[in-house]
């Protein structure tokens, strides 16, 4: 049954993987910003008969943390404002709530010493919760690849079901439900032509698009060198070298 691990996104940036053993937790940085914040510390282990304390504060619009109060710790007293740097202490985001707060309630069942019929109820939360933000993710990883492949699929040739799919998540504008709806109601060359009539409209669009793209960084670019031409020119050089001389 331990160790149970698994990975924390850091709403700073990078991962934390957390170990939770019999008799301790292990706290592992991973990811270029944790070193920044952290520096080369290499793995923290907390041990439960240390632990005096534990703070912690669900996540919302700022994330959530967990903090760990050891006596003769270095753990920050600024709460979430901190707690980014504090290395008893994890930040996460809204993904990891539910893990992390049956995390806190383990924990705190462990260092408040109560009986064993508590303690499993605890763990075994801790468990199931882990396993289903491990199916949770990966059903948000297989959707993500799914819509990636609909989203490269001419939308001419979406079946039913992928418009479904498409519809219920709020991914298909009501547009083009039309023109998928209007299709289905044509057949042979008149659906060819409304098809080839869509494509050059689709054309002519992203001909505008990048044509106004093109213009605006034209102008960034020419406000740029004429700002350089101001601060840099000859008169302008000299009216400063005069105001030196002056002085």
């Amino acid at each position: 049954m331990f160790p149970i691990t698994f990975e924390v996104a850091a709403l700073t940036g990078g991962k934390v993987k957390l170990e939770i053993y019999e008799n301790k937790i292990t706290i592992e940085r991973i990811g270029v910003v944790s070193f920044a914040l952290h520096g080369l510390k290499g793995t923290k282990t907390l041990y439960f008969s240390r632990i005096s304390a534990v703070q912690f504060k669900r996540s919302d619009i700022t994330g959530g943390y967990i903090q760990f109060t050891i006596p003769g710790g270095l753990e920050s007293t600024g709460g979430w404002f901190n707690a980014h740097a504090d290395e008893n202490s994890i930040r996460f985001g809204y993904e990891d709530d539910e893990i992390m707060s049956c995390v806190h309630k383990f924990i705190e069942v462990k260092i408040a010493n109560e009986d064993s019929r508590n303690e499993a109820i605890a763990l075994q939360l801790v468990i199931e919760k882990k396993q289903h933000v491990i199916e949770k993710k990966q059903q948000t990883k297989q959707d993500e690849n799914y819509q990636n492949e609909l989203f490269w699929k001419p939308i001419e040739t979406l079946n039913k079901e992928e418009r479904k799919y498409l519809i219920e998540k709020g991914l298909l504008p009501e547009e083009s439900q039309k023109y998928l709806e209007e299709l289905d109601k044509l057949s042979g060359n008149e659906r060819e032509e409304r098809i080839k009539q869509k494509q050059a409209k689709d054309a002519r669009f992203g001909i505008g698009c990048l044509i106004v793209v093109i213009i605006l960084a034209l102008l960034g670019v020419t406000v740029y060198f004429v700002f350089l031409f101001l601060i840099f020119s000859p008169r302008n050089t000299q009216n400063t070298r005069k105001k030196k001389d002056i002085k």
